[in-house]
Order: structure tokens, then sequence, then C-alpha cells
């Protein structure tokens, strides 16, 4: 999935972190990976989600939420 991600094929990224997340869904990475994914690939929708996952997970004020926070921030 990062491989993908860095080679900014952004669909196929995202779908290789939905795959790495039902694996662990616990893997709060790659909830963070998939929202900037998400992100990239014009699907702010599932970067939402992610982070209320992680809200729920790891709370708002953790770095993986502050994270996913901040890259959803209109700029």
């Amino acid at each position: 999935a990062y491989t993908l991600q860095l080679l900014k094929r952004h669909g196929d990224s995202l779908l290789a972190w939905g795959r790495a997340i039902e694996l662990d869904p616990g893997d709060p990475n790659s909830r963070v990976n998939r929202a900037f994914a998400a992100i990239e690939a014009g699907e702010p929708a599932i970067a939402r989600e992610e982070l209320d996952v992680l809200i729920a997970t790891q709370g708002a004020e953790s770095e993986p939420a502050q994270a996913v926070a901040r890259a959803l921030e209109p700029k």
C-alpha cells in the first residue's frame, strides 16, 4: 500500500490500505495512511470515516487523529 502511495497510484493505494485494515483493524498507522490516500484520491469522505475511527480508538488529541484532521482542513 505504501509503495503504491509513493507511486501516486492513489486508487490502488486506497484499496491496499483497506485490505491492510481488514487484516489488522486496530493499526492506527494503516488508518492514517488510508486517510491520506483517500485525500489524494479525491475521496475526503473516506478520510473523515478514518478520522472518526481514530478519534474513537485513539482519542481526538492523539497524533494520528490530529494528523488526519490537519490534512482535511481547507487550504
